[in-house]
């Protein structure tokens, strides 16, 4: 996995569409917390995911709001999807799902977004 070389990573938890999670800046472990929606047309009712992100801009690019493309042809333009290929776009996702490590990451037309720490 490249998280030696990631400037920063986020990891979200998504059951039926909805989800939440955080973006860790890797030198200072600063915490975005984050949440995300999903096109109800994914059928995976329970996933974990891993984004990665190569650079400074493109992680407080995503930090600050990302949404993947409404398709899945233009997502995998968008984010490094697919076990096998390395960054694209900044960005390299992996997806798990009910144990399994997926080949390709699922995520078009999900958007992500800041939100408040999950205690408050």
């Amino acid at each position: 996995m490249e998280i030696s070389v990631a400037w920063g990573s986020a990891n979200f938890a998504d059951k039926q569409g909805d989800g939440v999670g955080v973006a860790v800046e890797k030198s200072t472990q600063d915490r975005t917390y984050m949440e995300c929606t999903a096109n109800p047309d994914h059928e995976i009712t329970e996933s974990y995911l891993v984004f990665l992100f190569e650079d400074e801009a493109t992680f407080k690019s995503f930090a600050a709001g990302w949404k993947a493309g409404k398709t899945k042809k233009k997502a995998e333009a968008l984010a490094g999807l697919g076990v096998d290929s390395g960054f694209v776009g900044g960005i390299k996702v992996y997806q798990m799902n009910r144990g399994q490590l997926l080949q390709e990451a699922m995520i078009w037309d999900t958007l992500y977004r800041p939100s408040k720490h999950p205690n408050e």
